[in-house]
């Protein structure tokens, strides 16, 4: 899976890694609530994955660190998308609030 062009903010369809929206003075504390539900979080892969694990369907293998895993644009804790790339296949998990 190749990264989107992260300095291109215009553009709201990309997906963001983990790394990639923490980087993002605008969306780093909505971001690391959503994930972390901390207002501190040492790393970012781990808690992605973790929240990733904690909301994924039952028949979807485990997230881990190593895999690619991107975010839509924007996340907060009111609605997420999640996709993670493992052995060739892409998973989705997502939630809408209202």
């Amino acid at each position: 899976m190749s990264r989107p062009n992260s300095g291109n903010d215009y553009n709201k369809n990309w997906i963001y890694s983990p790394e990639d929206a923490v980087a993002r003075d605008y969306w780093r504390d909505d971001f690391i609530w959503l994930v972390a539900d901390d207002e501190e979080c040492r790393d970012i892969l781990a808690a992605a994955a973790q929240f990733i694990n904690d909301n994924k369907a039952a028949f979807q293998e485990t997230c881990l660190e190593s895999h690619a895993i991107y975010f839509s644009y924007m996340n907060d804790v009111n609605g997420w998308t999640a996709v993670w790339e493992q052995g060739g296949r892409i998973n989705y998990a997502y939630f809408c609030q209202g």
